[in-house]
């Protein structure tokens, strides 16, 4: 029986590296799950899903893109922040997830099944341009548009 109605958030582009990850900076100083905690209750425990888009490849591999003035990375051990602050299904349809080359995006969408998958008791998503799940029985279809 499906579990109506479904609740939805969807937040914009998550970052977790550039100064948070600096010497004074947030993680560096509380840890990742600070910069989810103005948000928890608004964002990751008020619905059945959370969607966002991650802005930044987890990866510690590949080299910057060649053809690129600004790239981001962070480090793959931030990915326990997104499991902190309830985001369910992120987005790697974006400008930067190619930003540190293949080794990069192949280590965050491995990284993101895994940890999720295989340490939590709830199913974690990683959409690129089309995908659908399933959560409370109901089948969800989201679509992902990049301008790359």
């Amino acid at each position: 029986e499906s579990s109506f109605p479904l609740t939805m958030n969807f937040v914009g582009d998550i970052m977790m590296g550039r100064r948070f990850e600096g010497e004074n900076g947030i993680i560096t100083t509380q840890g990742v799950d600070a910069l989810f905690e103005p948000t928890l209750e608004i964002l990751g425990m008020a619905a059945d899903v959370t969607v966002a888009n991650l802005e930044i490849p987890l990866s510690d591999q590949g080299t910057p893109h060649p053809t690129k003035g600004v790239t981001f990375r962070c480090a793959p051990s931030n990915v326990g922040g997104l499991l902190y602050g309830g985001i369910d299904v992120v987005s790697l349809a974006n400008n930067h997830i190619m930003d540190y080359m293949e080794p990069a995006m192949i280590q965050t969408m491995n990284l993101l099944r895994s940890m999720f998958l295989a340490a939590t008791q709830r199913t974690f998503y990683v959409l690129s341009r089309m995908n659908w799940f399933i959560i409370h029985k109901i089948v969800v279809e989201i679509l992902i548009k990049s301008q790359n």
